[in-house]
């Protein structure tokens, strides 16, 4: 390569790298005045995704307490019927004893 080519190599480089430097710095304060914005969005983003979550959990946590309650209510009437069961089902063993002639009653 001779010595012109050489220089003439160079002094494309130099200008490359000015103009490159130029469009760095010259687009650099359009991209920091967009940096706030660009970082609100998304924390607003977050900020109302956790807003409607805790909503949803809220509600939920309603819904448990009413539902626990219905349950437990089940759970005593069914305990009720049951106790109501076993009484009628003596009673019915009982009549059921007073219909069988009197030779028959064994007592159990």
């Amino acid at each position: 390569m001779s010595p012109e080519e050489r220089r003439l190599k160079n002094f494309v480089f130099i200008i490359v790298c000015i103009t490159g430097f130029f469009c760095i710095f010259e687009s650099l304060p359009a991209f920091c005045e967009n940096f706030p914005v660009r970082v609100k969005r998304p924390v607003d983003d977050s900020i109302s995704i956790r807003r409607k979550t805790q909503q949803t959990e809220d509600k939920w946590a309603g819904e448990r307490a009413r539902l626990k309650i219905e349950y437990e209510k089940l759970e005593e009437e069914t305990e009720r019927l049951t106790a109501q069961n076993m009484e009628m089902g003596a009673r019915r063993r009982s009549v059921d004893l007073l219909d069988l002639p009197l030779g028959e009653v064994v007592v159990k």
